[in-house]
């Protein structure tokens, strides 16, 4: 109810408020514009009175005696019409003759009921020299206005002379002025019945507006209002004179009776309101009581009872048909809603503490992954200590390492494709790819594995097939690597079929290669824990054949990328066929082969290493580890090379740059690009910076996205990663230690396709 109250107050405020602007601003401008009409009434009056002389000049001015007069000048015609009593009849102050130069011939002045010579300032002012009457033109014009005269403003008629018929020619001109004296101004204002005054234009009262900028241009000024006081509002009026000059203003004063009458309204509204504001608190709290507050209290106390309830199975019972009722129905279904949510949230908790078990099996499995080829490494290095060693023995062992080092980096390498898949980081090309090379070339590398576990490894081709696709062929390689490699692992007899088909069926045409096994095969449940990252289709299953799990997850989003898909079709015991979709780009005039003809042979897998000849090379190597350098200057300097070692950036750049300004520049630089006081960055951008010309080569174990063009940035001409790659290093070192400095920026290797999967 204080809430209800405030609203209403402040309400009843607004209401007021606007009220008063509106409604006083309405009676302000009545005001105004009322007494605005009464001054414009008193000036018109006012200029009534000049037209009322022009009327009576005009009797005057077509008479035959006042046009035979300013002809014969004759003295009877003075004393028979122009004397005080005629003036007095007239009610003017002045008749005047003039010829038609302007020259006076006769003039008559009565002021108060008694003659009065004319004043020279009424003869100056209509003095030849002034123009005011000489040589304006035809029979009956009409010269009216104001004169101020220092003996007080004159109100004037003058008009040419003419016979009566209204013809010339114009013999001169008859003058009747009365002076605008506090008789006239009083007549005024009797038959306005409104208080007239009339100041000169120099007078104080003067409004301001018009002290800076007059604002008529025509005998006669716009009306303003003013406000004198708070009982008093006046009209002002503006005169000009016979020659347009500011000669004279009225002011009409009256009571401010408008605005009483306006705020007398104002004060029977406020009444009003307040009195219909309490009705309607008064209102309010009754029906507040009865319809809201009472069955808010039986809301209240229905959601107390249910809040006590920990199985939320309460439901609030208020009858009716408005808010209220529909606000009880509501929350009886967000009660079912909670109930419903409580159950899905145990079963969320399930799920996340099951999630949590696995991903902890995964985590598990890959520390197996990852200690077990460790393990072996750690082991068999112990081994290699004994003395007693044959070099048969001494040769597998170090078969053994390198196995496992190689297992361990595969490893390493399916968790970075992972992550920069995930992070969208991972990206194909679409390039001329032969198909059936492709895939004979995987089917070579792996038919060894599987001749070593007693497995017929066999390829089918479906004919027609394109000769040459639109696709990336290292991940299409990476991809059946996978499929094919986990067909051989999983299986212990039988046979591995790859079958390849150009699939017409769909919208568009797709590329099928099915990877069918005679393996252990899966469930329905297994199937659909294939593809999760950290999800194994069965833990026991990966205990004993190994691995990570992550090969398919990534083979599956590379297949998506590659603009296709992977489905699986498996049953338990009797192997799984692995179906791999891509899109083979457009095929509109593609070479297609027809028949077992038409194949290309499969390019040699393995290659004999190629020897690299080093000698007379000298090779800066900037690496901060000891294992390292041993390592990376043993394999140069075994090739032929001269080794210079240098701990971190700040020597590697000395050595350099002092090397180079002596005259013998090194052949290649080898840049670790993560050193401690400067890294390689930094010292490849600051010799750079000097002008240092010669080839160098960024060594890093960072291996992500990205991480080659940020090693070109910094001025490297080419990159290699760690663990170092023993051919492709020497080959590379080989390749810049030949090129010449001036060609150097058109001598950039493009990074090989193994690399580029890294």
């Amino acid at each position: 109810m204080l809430v209800v109250g405030a609203t209403i107050v402040a309400l009843l405020a607004v209401l007021y408020g606007s009220a008063h602007r509106i409604v006083m601003g309405g009676f302000l401008r009545l005001e105004e514009h009322a007494i605005q009409r009464d001054a414009a009434r008193a000036r018109d009056t006012l200029l009534d009175r000049v037209a009322a002389l022009s009327v009576k000049s005009a009797d005057w001015a077509m008479w035959d005696d006042s046009y035979e007069f300013l002809h014969t000048r004759d003295p009877a015609f003075i004393e028979s019409n122009l004397q005080k009593e005629a003036l007095l009849s007239l009610d003017v102050n002045f008749i005047a003759y003039f010829d038609v130069a302007g020259q006076l011939v006769h003039a008559k002045c009565v002021v108060g009921g008694t003659n009065r010579p004319v004043p020279e300032s009424f003869l100056t002012e209509f003095a030849p020299s002034e123009k005011l009457l000489a040589g304006r033109g035809a029979p009956s014009s009409v010269v009216s206005g104001v004169l101020p005269l220092p003996e007080g403003p004159l109100l004037f008629a003058a008009q040419s002379v003419v016979n009566s018929r209204g013809e010339g020619p114009i013999r001169g001109w008859v003058l009747f002025a009365r002076y605008l004296d506090r008789e006239l101004i009083e007549g005024i204002s009797s038959v306005t019945h409104l208080p007239l005054e009339i100041f000169p234009w120099d007078d104080r009262a003067l409004p301001a507006a018009w002290r800076e900028e007059p604002t008529s241009s025509d005998g006669v000024a716009a009306t303003i209002a003013q406000v004198v006081d708070e009982q008093t509002v006046a009209g002002y009026f503006q005169i000009r004179d016979i020659r347009g000059r500011q000669a004279l203003f009225g002011r009409v004063s009256e009571g401010r009776s408008i605005v009483a009458m306006g705020e007398a309204s104002l004060r029977y509204l406020l009444v009003s309101l307040v009195l219909l504001g309490g009705g309607y608190a008064f209102a309010t709290r009754l029906l507040l009581n009865r319809l809201v507050l009472s069955r808010v209290a039986a809301l209240r106390d229905g959601v107390h009872r249910i809040g006590r309830r920990p199985d939320l199975a309460a439901e609030l019972a208020l009858s009716g048909n408005d808010e209220l009722s529909d606000l009880a129905a509501d929350i009886n279904c967000m009660v079912a809603t909670l109930s419903r949510t409580q159950n899905q949230l145990r079963s969320a908790g399930q799920l996340a503490e099951e999630a949590n078990r696995t991903k902890s099996e995964f985590l598990a499995n890959m520390s197996h992954e990852i200690r077990t080829p460790m393990t072996a490494i750690l082991g068999f290095t112990d081994l290699l200590r004994d003395p007693g060693l044959s070099a048969a023995e001494r040769g597998n062992h170090v078969d053994v390492i390198r196995r496992n080092g190689e297992h361990l980096l595969a490893v390493i390498n399916d968790i970075l494709d992972l992550s920069k898949i995930e992070a969208g980081r991972m990206s194909v090309e679409r390039i001329g790819t032969p198909l059936v090379q492709i895939v004979e070339e995987v089917v070579s590398l792996l038919r060894v594995r599987a001749t070593e576990k007693k497995l017929r490894l066999e390829t089918e081709w479906t004919f027609p097939l394109p000769r040459t696709i639109q696709t990336d062929p290292v991940r299409l390689r990476q991809v059946l690597m996978n499929l094919i490699g986990n067909a051989v692992k999983f299986t212990q007899r039988g046979t591995v079929t790859v079958r390849t088909v150009l699939d017409l069926t769909s919208e568009w045409p797709r590329i099928a290669i099915d990877v069918t096994d005679t393996g252990i095969g899966m469930t329905a449940a297994e199937v659909s824990r294939l593809f999760q990252a950290f999800s194994q289709a069965d833990g026991s299953t990966t205990r004993h054949f190994g691995g990570t799990g992550l090969g398919l997850v990534i083979s599956r989003r590379l297949a998506e990328m590659l603009g296709g898909s992977i489905e699986v079709s498996s049953t338990p015991g009797a192997g799984s066929t692995f179906r791999l979709l891509i899109d083979p780009g457009s095929l509109e005039g593609a070479a297609m082969i027809r028949g077992e003809s038409g194949l290309a042979q499969p390019s040699e897998v393995a290659t004999a290493p190629q020897v690299v000849d080093l000698s007379g090379r000298r090779v800066l190597l900037a690496e901060d580890g000891p294992d390292n350098q041993r390592l990376i200057g043993f394999v140069l300097r075994k090739a032929g090379a001269e080794v210079e070692l240098a701990d971190h950036g700040e020597e590697a750049r000395e050595l350099a740059l002092r090397y180079w300004r002596e005259g013998r520049p090194f052949d290649v630089v080898l840049m670790d690009m993560q050193m401690p006081r400067m890294d390689g960055y930094t010292a490849t951008r600051l010799l750079r910076d000097e002008g240092y010309p010669a080839p160098i080569l960024a060594l890093t174990a960072h291996a992500m996205s990205g991480d080659r063009d940020k090693c070109l940035a910094a001025g490297c001409d080419d990159y290699a990663t760690k663990p170092i790659d023993r051919p492709r290093l020497l080959a590379l070192v080989a390749h810049w230690a030949s090129v010449d400095g001036a060609a150097r920026q058109d001598a950039h290797a493009p990074p090989s396709p193994s690399e580029s999967s890294r």
